[in-house]
């Protein structure tokens, strides 16, 4: 990494770069170039890249590709060369010196971020790691006060900065597994692909296995005794591997990538960060598991990481730290829906949009060439085909199908234009998207937006400005888990007492049906003079009361001690106060599933007139006081007007344009919002 900038350009850049008509070379400089200049600022790095790039994309033959990652490698070319003289002794060695092979001719594009600060950084990821007790706006709150600044970072390239005795220790530890009996059954193909690979994405260098193999060691000799199958060795690796004291998942990812080791100490991650533990505890064990991923959800926000291996013709979906039981981590996201399914590989996959001869600018999603599309394991795709409506002033070879992301559009998959036509191939069903194009950094709209129904039929929702109609909205977002809260509910019932123990209690109402989660009211012809009040849960309710409030004959708000079922369930401190704290978002989550209840104790007898109360909810329904904006899609989103929350919980619009894609925002508070259209009277969500 010493070299000059100059001499590294002399000596590796192709003679095609050379040529400023070259298409490929405008096309990387668009793409590649320009995008790894802009964010790391190494000319060496992204000259690399560069001439990797052409050699991916011209016609040479198979056996040249470890001959010019070699060249490609440098000054670090006799640290390679040494893996290969290594294996090359021996006939017997003969499948490792073929692995060495893959992951040498694969290994330009990897490489990890530097930066001086690591051993610090590293500190202070251990000491959040310590705390026990905690919770995610906690988390979020320290790592953002973890400072990483960008320009000392060095992106460095794994082809010229491994070095021999890692590179062979990986190898040896990993055709280790291979004695295992559900190791024996792999192909050398995928053993080479989901179990040989050092790294399995940004993580800086490290000889992890041996440290995974000395915690694992004693179980996978006892699995192997017996026969396991995958499924087996999978769940006695996740018992071993339980979750921590204390965990929290996050949203988001740590500002560097965490050493392998690291996560061995973990109890705070992302999705991300769980599918690469799970994937380096796999791994070690010799099980060909994958990192798949979803970059958007199609129906609400962020995207999804995990892991998931085949067992009897089944792609079973799973994780470290599941809630759920093994092969249950998909299907149990029922309300979650992906438009795109994507896995991680080591090795380069020629049909990334990266890899195609482009002359034009692409944005960051898609320049990555590890990604495969593997869609079909997960749901019935089509291929869809866009007309291009909307014009672009220059020519464009690629468009974007985009998803909502609750605030904007993000792109999940691309396609070849061909006649103003675009062609976009594997999607899923029963979601909306819009096609777009991308221009120097920007996405800029490219047709009507259009929802796929559950038949794969498209229907475009191109507004019609001369025909308008009435909307009632209630929501500006799908209930999602509220159904089932809607589902447990009823049965609840609310008492009065004048003993402590409630055997003289009288049920003043009883939960019948919750058609919406938002404040009800319980108002009695005349008020009851009791001791005590409280909120006995449903059988099947965990109580899942978020606030109540108990008014006597003057309309005043009374007060006493919070009394009911203590402690809550999992520990996970959502007990009895969170019903008396004002806040509609917490909720009381009782340790028991029925005959939990909570209530007050009054200091005297007070009459009791009207009881207000909210079960546990989502807060998107329409708050009194709060200010809305309900917009419809028109090559960008067109305003209809605000509104001011009332009463009735329901915004009522006479001005909407027929077949339109509407969202409503609140502008108070929240984050949460959902396209939608507007059909047979009601919210239809997207």
């Amino acid at each position: 990494m010493k070299e000059s900038c100059e001499k590294i350009e002399d000596r590796i850049i192709p003679d095609v770069l050379k040529n400023p008509k070259s298409n490929k070379m405008h096309s990387l400089k668009n793409s590649v170039f320009s995008f790894y200049l802009l964010v790391f600022s190494l000319k060496s790095f992204y000259l690399l890249i560069f001439s990797f790039y052409i050699i991916i994309c011209s016609c040479r033959r198979e056996r040249d590709y470890l001959e010019e990652a070699l060249r490609l490698a440098g000054n670090n070319r006799p640290e390679l060369e040494k893996v290969l003289a290594h294996y090359g002794k021996n006939q017997e060695d003969s499948l490792k010196y073929k692995a060495a092979v893959f992951l040498i001719e694969n290994m330009p594009w990897h490489h990890y971020p530097e930066h001086p600060g690591r051993a610090d950084y590293y500190l202070q990821i251990d000491s959040i790691f310590a705390i026990k007790e905690k919770t995610k706006s906690q988390i979020k709150s320290l790592i953002d006060q973890i400072k990483i600044d960008t320009k000392q970072m060095e992106m460095i390239p794994d082809i010229r900065s491994i070095r021999a005795p890692f590179l062979i220790s990986q190898i040896d530890h990993a055709f280790e597994t291979r004695r295992y009996p559900w190791a024996k059954s792999l192909t050398f193909n995928d053993f080479c692909e989901y179990v040989l690979p050092y790294r399995l994405d940004k993580e800086p260098l490290e000889d992890w296995r041996p440290l995974y193999e000395q915690l694992m060691a004693t179980m996978l000799d006892s699995l192997a005794a017996i026969g396991a199958s995958d499924s087996i060795v999978c769940k006695s690796l996740m018992s071993l591997f339980d979750v921590p004291p204390g965990f929290v998942l996050m949203e988001g990812r740590f500002p560097l990538p965490l050493k392998p080791t690291l996560y061995l100490n973990m109890n705070t991650a992302s999705c991300h960060d769980l599918t690469l533990y799970t994937q380096f505890v796999m791994r070690t064990a010799g099980l060909p598991v994958n990192y798949d991923f979803t970059p958007q959800w199609a129906n609400r926000i962020l995207g999804h990481d995990w892991n998931s291996i085949f067992i009897d013709g089944k792609t079973v979906t799973f994780q470290l730290f599941d809630w759920v039981p093994f092969g249950r981590h998909l299907p149990s996201k029922v309300n979650d829906k992906m438009a795109k399914a994507y896995r991680r590989m080591y090795s380069i996959q020629k049909e990334s949009l990266i890899l195609q001869p482009l002359k034009e600018e692409i944005p960051p999603q898609f320049r990555d060439p590890f990604i495969r599309d593997v869609s079909e394991f997960y749901f019935d795709p089509v291929d869809i085909e866009v007309d291009l409506t909307i014009p672009f002033s220059g020519r464009k070879q690629i468009a974007y199908i985009m998803v909502f992301n609750n605030k904007d559009w993000s792109p999940v998959a691309w396609g070849t234009i061909q006649n103003k036509r675009a062609l976009f191939k594997k999607m899923n069903k029963d979601c909306a998207y819009l096609a777009m194009y991308y221009d120097n950094g920007v996405f800029h709209p490219a047709s009507d937006p259009f929802y796929i129904d559950k038949s794969g039929k498209k229907r475009i929702l191109s507004p019609r400005s001369d025909k308008m109609e009435k909307v009632s909205l209630v929501r500006k977002h799908p209930y999602f888990d509220m159904k089932v809260i809607r589902e447990m509910m009823p049965g609840g019932k609310f008492q009065l007492a004048n003993r402590s123990d409630f055997s003289d209690a009288v049920t003043i109402h009883v939960i019948d049906t919750l058609q919406a989660m938002i404040p009800h009211f319980i108002r009695m012809d005349d008020a009851i003079a009791c001791n005590y009040f409280r909120y006995l849960s449903s059988d099947k309710g965990f109580v899942f009361m978020a606030e109540m409030e108990v008014y006597d004959e003057k309309g005043q708000k009374l007060t006493g001690k919070i009394i009911g079922t203590d402690g809550s369930a999992g520990n996970s401190g959502r007990d009895k106060t969170k019903v008396f704290d004002g806040d509609m978002l917490t909720y009381f989550d009782a340790p028991v599933i029925s005959g939990g209840w909570v209530g007050l104790k009054f200091s005297k007898k007070e009459k009791i007139k009207e009881i207000k109360y909210i079960p546990r909810n989502d807060d998107n329904h329409i708050n009194i006081n709060e200010l809305y904006e309900l917009f419809y899609y028109d090559r960008g989103w067109i305003s209809l007007g605000t509104r001011t929350g009332d009463i009735t919980h329901v915004l009522n619009y006479d001005n909407v344009p027929e077949n339109a894609l509407l969202w409503l925002r609140n502008h108070t508070k929240g984050r949460e919002e959902r396209i939608f259209t507007y059909e047979n009277g009601k919210q239809s969500w997207w």
